[in-house]
């Protein structure tokens, strides 16, 4: 059942998509002032970018403090498991062999937008695996990620709904990190799955970011649970939340702060 809703979730986007309506490029206002050539619009996606991070770093020291307690909570909890024999560092320090690395790769997406080295999926997977692999290894020896593999391109996306297309907020910025990072992160995830199922996490009524789940699934799940509250003559009440710009109002320059102001461990350092 799980194979074919995906399944016909891919063949709908691949029907829809063909049909939709190129569109031109736009003006933009701010403040008033209309930003038309290409020059104006990438500096005031420069600038708009550039205020919303020095107003993160400006609000770094004001962070809500249920916010801290929660982080450091976590924090302990990683730490202590960090010193029991529960501890996942063995696996995730072990050193990356070619096949691991040529596996993960193989499942890799084409036609993917590459990051600001230009670097695809395409270009790693016919490229061989070998420099791959002695690259991972030594950030692994050394747990330090190279600073050229976290640079990303930000590429505002019209959010579509009949949003007005001439105002900042319509538009959704998405980071584009370079390949060879994001091979990285899925390795390191691979390596904690097991660890994290263990764990029951994520939990089993979340359908983001697990594997054979979707909208659809969820969707079952939420009319089930309203057709046995009915059947049982039972109140039914829901409740949908959408938090306006959520990662634009994100304290990520807090979170790190109490992050580093912690005595990683190694696994910490890699994660």
């Amino acid at each position: 059942m799980e194979n074919d809703i995906n399944m016909d979730i891919k063949t709908l986007w691949k029907r829809v998509r063909p049909k939709r309506q190129p569109t031109s490029g736009t003006a933009i206002t701010v403040d008033g002032i209309t930003y038309k050539s290409q020059d104006e619009l990438c500096d005031m996606w420069r600038r708009h970018y550039q205020a919303l991070l020095n107003e993160q770093a400006s609000e770094s020291a004001r962070y809500d403090s249920n916010h801290a307690d929660i982080l450091c909570k976590q924090l302990s909890d990683i730490k202590q498991l960090s010193n029991s024999s529960d501890d996942p560092t063995n696996t995730l320090l072990e050193p990356f062999s070619i096949n691991e690395i040529a596996n993960t790769c193989k499942g890799l997406p084409n036609n993917k937008a590459p990051g600001y080295d230009q670097i695809s999926y395409e270009c790693v997977k016919y490229g061989g695996y070998k420099h791959l692999t002695d690259l991972y290894n030594n950030i692994i020896k050394f747990t330090h990620v190279p600073q050229v593999l976290k640079h990303s391109v930000i590429i505002p996306l019209y959010k579509g709904k009949h949003k007005p297309r001439n105002l900042v907020g319509s538009y959704r910025g998405v980071s584009l990190t370079p390949t060879l990072n994001k091979i990285l992160e899925k390795l390191v995830l691979n390596r904690l799955k097991p660890w994290l199922a263990h764990k029951d996490f994520p939990p089993p009524l979340q359908q983001a970011g697990r594997e054979k789940t979707n909208c659809v699934c969820l969707t079952y799940m939420v009319l089930e649970a309203i057709r046995d509250a009915v059947f049982r003559g039972s109140k039914v009440y829901g409740c949908f939340l959408d938090i306006k710009s959520a990662y634009d109002l994100a304290r990520v320059r807090a979170s790190c702060e109490i992050v580093e102001s912690w005595n990683k461990t190694q696994t910490m350092e890699l994660i």
